[in-house]
């Protein structure tokens, strides 16, 4: 399963990017809303 993480602090999207690769999710981060919106997995 893939999951995008939309989240502006860095330390706690990293946080949350290692809990999931953890658990075998596949993740990407991005930094700002407007990416977010505009991000095709």
């Amino acid at each position: 399963m893939k999951i995008l993480i939309i989240e502006d602090e860095y330390s706690l999207a990293d946080v949350i990017l290692e809990t999931l690769e953890k658990e075998n999710f596949m993740t990407n981060i991005i930094t700002d809303g407007e990416g977010g919106m505009q991000s095709n997995m």
